[in-house]
Protein backbone atom coordinates (compact mmCIF):
# COMPACT_ATOMS: atom_id res chain seq x y z
CA UNK A 1 0.00 0.00 0.00
CA UNK A 2 1.15 3.12 -1.11
CA UNK A 3 1.39 6.40 1.04
CA UNK A 4 -1.41 8.60 -0.86
CA UNK A 5 -3.50 5.50 -0.43
CA UNK A 6 -2.90 5.48 2.95
CA UNK A 7 -3.65 9.19 3.29
CA UNK A 8 -6.87 8.03 1.48
CA UNK A 9 -7.70 5.20 3.60
CA UNK A 10 -7.56 7.44 6.71
CA UNK A 11 -9.27 10.77 5.51
CA UNK A 12 -12.21 8.65 4.17
CA UNK A 13 -12.30 6.65 7.43
CA UNK A 14 -12.33 10.23 9.40
CA UNK A 15 -14.78 10.86 7.27
CA UNK A 16 -17.33 8.43 7.90
CA UNK A 17 -16.59 8.35 11.87
CA UNK A 18 -17.67 12.24 11.77
CA UNK A 19 -20.98 11.24 10.17
CA UNK A 20 -24.15 11.22 12.77
CA UNK A 21 -26.10 8.41 12.36
CA UNK A 22 -30.20 8.22 12.85
CA UNK A 23 -30.73 6.34 16.00
CA UNK A 24 -32.96 3.47 14.48
CA UNK A 25 -33.30 1.75 18.24
CA UNK A 26 -36.88 1.45 19.14
CA UNK A 27 -35.96 0.77 22.42
CA UNK A 28 -36.35 4.67 23.73
CA UNK A 29 -33.88 6.48 26.00
CA UNK A 30 -34.44 8.90 28.42
CA UNK A 31 -31.74 11.42 31.10
CA UNK A 32 -32.68 13.91 33.60
CA UNK A 33 -32.48 17.28 32.50
CA UNK A 34 -33.86 19.24 35.95
CA UNK A 35 -36.37 19.82 37.83
CA UNK A 36 -38.05 22.91 39.55
CA UNK A 37 -41.09 23.04 42.10
CA UNK A 38 -43.70 25.70 41.75
CA UNK A 39 -45.34 25.15 44.98
CA UNK A 40 -46.40 22.63 47.25
CA UNK A 41 -48.41 20.93 44.88
CA UNK A 42 -46.69 21.46 41.67
CA UNK A 43 -43.58 21.32 40.15
CA UNK A 44 -41.85 20.71 36.53
CA UNK A 45 -39.57 17.31 35.81
CA UNK A 46 -37.43 18.16 32.41
CA UNK A 47 -35.67 14.68 30.63
CA UNK A 48 -34.01 14.29 27.17
CA UNK A 49 -35.20 11.27 25.15
CA UNK A 50 -34.14 9.93 21.98
CA UNK A 51 -36.84 7.15 19.97
CA UNK A 52 -35.43 4.99 17.07
CA UNK A 53 -38.99 4.69 15.29
CA UNK A 54 -40.70 7.81 17.43
CA UNK A 55 -43.60 6.06 19.62
CA UNK A 56 -42.28 6.97 22.96
CA UNK A 57 -45.61 9.06 23.29
CA UNK A 58 -48.80 8.13 23.68
CA UNK A 59 -51.27 9.24 20.63
CA UNK A 60 -54.67 11.65 21.50
CA UNK A 61 -57.09 10.08 23.55
CA UNK A 62 -54.55 7.47 25.10
CA UNK A 63 -55.31 6.81 28.71
CA UNK A 64 -52.78 4.41 29.59
CA UNK A 65 -49.92 5.99 31.63
CA UNK A 66 -46.57 5.62 29.84
CA UNK A 67 -44.23 8.23 31.95
CA UNK A 68 -43.79 6.74 35.69
CA UNK A 69 -41.77 8.59 38.99
CA UNK A 70 -40.57 6.81 41.85
CA UNK A 71 -40.09 8.92 45.09
CA UNK A 72 -37.13 8.76 47.13
CA UNK A 73 -36.58 11.08 50.52
CA UNK A 74 -33.46 11.05 52.05
CA UNK A 75 -34.26 9.62 55.43
CA UNK A 76 -32.35 10.81 58.68
CA UNK A 77 -29.22 8.23 58.28
CA UNK A 78 -28.16 9.47 55.02
CA UNK A 79 -29.97 7.10 52.55
CA UNK A 80 -32.82 7.44 50.04
CA UNK A 81 -36.00 5.35 50.57
CA UNK A 82 -39.12 4.72 48.54
CA UNK A 83 -41.94 7.26 49.97
CA UNK A 84 -45.21 5.27 50.90
CA UNK A 85 -48.54 6.91 49.60
CA UNK A 86 -51.68 5.85 51.41
CA UNK A 87 -54.03 3.38 49.39
CA UNK A 88 -56.64 2.57 51.79
CA UNK A 89 -57.99 5.51 54.42
CA UNK A 90 -60.92 4.20 56.26
CA UNK A 91 -63.71 6.54 57.49
CA UNK A 92 -63.33 7.15 59.96
CA UNK A 93 -59.24 7.05 59.65
CA UNK A 94 -57.30 5.07 62.20
CA UNK A 95 -53.99 4.96 63.17
CA UNK A 96 -53.75 1.10 62.49
CA UNK A 97 -56.11 1.16 59.67
CA UNK A 98 -54.30 3.09 56.78
CA UNK A 99 -52.85 1.02 54.39
CA UNK A 100 -49.75 2.38 52.54
CA UNK A 101 -48.01 1.88 49.54
CA UNK A 102 -44.90 2.65 47.42
CA UNK A 103 -46.91 3.52 44.12
CA UNK A 104 -45.17 5.48 41.20
CA UNK A 105 -46.71 8.99 39.67
CA UNK A 106 -48.23 7.65 36.30
CA UNK A 107 -48.78 10.33 33.78
CA UNK A 108 -49.85 9.83 29.87
CA UNK A 109 -47.59 12.29 28.00
CA UNK A 110 -49.17 12.78 24.43
CA UNK A 111 -46.91 12.99 21.51
CA UNK A 112 -46.29 17.20 20.42
CA UNK A 113 -48.34 17.63 17.20
CA UNK A 114 -44.99 18.62 15.34
CA UNK A 115 -43.27 15.37 16.01
CA UNK A 116 -43.48 12.95 12.79
CA UNK A 117 -44.30 9.66 13.62
CA UNK A 118 -42.34 6.79 12.85
CA UNK A 119 -39.22 8.00 12.28
CA UNK A 120 -36.29 8.68 14.94
CA UNK A 121 -36.61 11.44 16.81
CA UNK A 122 -34.98 13.21 19.78
CA UNK A 123 -35.68 16.37 21.80
CA UNK A 124 -36.71 17.81 25.39
CA UNK A 125 -39.73 17.48 27.52
CA UNK A 126 -41.49 18.96 30.95
CA UNK A 127 -43.61 16.64 32.81
CA UNK A 128 -45.95 18.77 35.10
CA UNK A 129 -46.02 16.53 38.43
CA UNK A 130 -49.38 17.48 40.50
CA UNK A 131 -49.04 15.83 44.41
CA UNK A 132 -45.18 15.77 43.65
CA UNK A 133 -44.62 13.95 47.13
CA UNK A 134 -45.86 12.22 49.24
CA UNK A 135 -45.35 14.39 52.35
CA UNK A 136 -44.27 18.24 52.56
CA UNK A 137 -42.09 17.14 55.43
CA UNK A 138 -39.65 15.78 52.36
CA UNK A 139 -37.22 18.52 51.89
CA UNK A 140 -34.28 15.77 50.08
CA UNK A 141 -35.54 13.50 47.67
CA UNK A 142 -34.57 11.97 44.49
CA UNK A 143 -36.90 10.32 41.87
CA UNK A 144 -36.55 6.90 40.15
CA UNK A 145 -38.04 7.43 36.44
CA UNK A 146 -38.85 5.40 33.32
CA UNK A 147 -41.26 5.79 29.88
CA UNK A 148 -42.89 2.84 28.25
CA UNK A 149 -43.34 3.60 24.62
CA UNK A 150 -46.12 2.25 22.49
CA UNK A 151 -44.84 -1.14 21.65
CA UNK A 152 -44.52 -1.70 25.28
CA UNK A 153 -40.36 -1.02 25.32
CA UNK A 154 -39.53 0.43 28.42
CA UNK A 155 -36.80 3.01 28.75
CA UNK A 156 -33.72 2.28 31.54
CA UNK A 157 -34.82 3.37 34.83
CA UNK A 158 -32.39 6.37 35.75
CA UNK A 159 -32.36 8.29 39.00
CA UNK A 160 -32.23 12.00 39.50
CA UNK A 161 -29.72 13.84 41.29
CA UNK A 162 -30.35 14.77 45.03
CA UNK A 163 -33.27 17.84 44.12
CA UNK A 164 -33.42 19.98 47.55
CA UNK A 165 -36.50 22.09 47.74
CA UNK A 166 -36.90 24.74 50.52
CA UNK A 167 -41.08 24.35 51.33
Amino acid sequence: MNLKTLILFFAVGTLVSCVKRNNTNPVPTITYENFIAADENTAYLTINYTDGDGDIFAEQGTKDNNFFAWFYYKDTDGSFKPALWPLVIPNPPGPDTTIYNNRPLGYTVIRPSELSKNQPIKGQITITLIGWRSDAKYKNFKYKIYMIDQKSNKTEEIMTPEIITPF
